[in-house]
Order: C-alpha cells, then structure tokens, then sequence
C-alpha cells in the first residue's frame, strides 16, 4: 500500500517539474537564472514570479543583498585615505 502511494506521488512529482521546465525554457528570464552555479529550474521560476524585474537592480551584487545572501551596502562607497578605518 505505502509502495503504491510513493510510485502514484513520484508520478505526480515528474509531472509538475515536466511542467516548471516547460514553462522555465519558454521564458528568457527563467533560462539566463538556470544558467548561474545553484539555481535550477525550480529556483529560476520562483525568483522570476517573486523578484522585481531584474533592471530593477544596478548590479548583481545588489540582487544578491535583496535575497539576503550578502549583507547590504550602507557605505558611501569612498576609500579611506587616511588608513583609519
């Protein structure tokens, strides 16, 4: 009985990501995401669906930040000359 249940939720599983990858390679967004180190077709649809537009964004490092990965910039952005930091 919990064989069975497991094959018809493994079938279920195939479907929905057939699905995702179809939706994924039609959009251009959702292919240039699945081309960066970690991000699949799962990731790609849903920084595509949550995320501002990607213009939205000056770098990649600001993108980044909105995700939380890196702390965000609260510098100016000047360098130190006096070595005191």
């Amino acid at each position: 009985m919990h064989l069975d249940r497991i094959a018809a939720l493994t079938a279920q599983i195939d479907e929905v990501m057939t699905k995702i990858k179809e939706i994924g390679s039609a959009s251009r967004d959702a292919r240039i995401l699945r081309s960066m180190p970690g991000i699949g077709p799962i990731g790609a649809m849903a920084i595509e669906a949550l995320a501002p537009p990607m213009g939205t964004f000056k770098s990649g490092r600001n993108f980044a930040a909105w995700l939380g990965l890196i702390p965000r910039q609260a510098g100016l952005g000047k360098d130190v000359k006096d070595g005191s930091a």
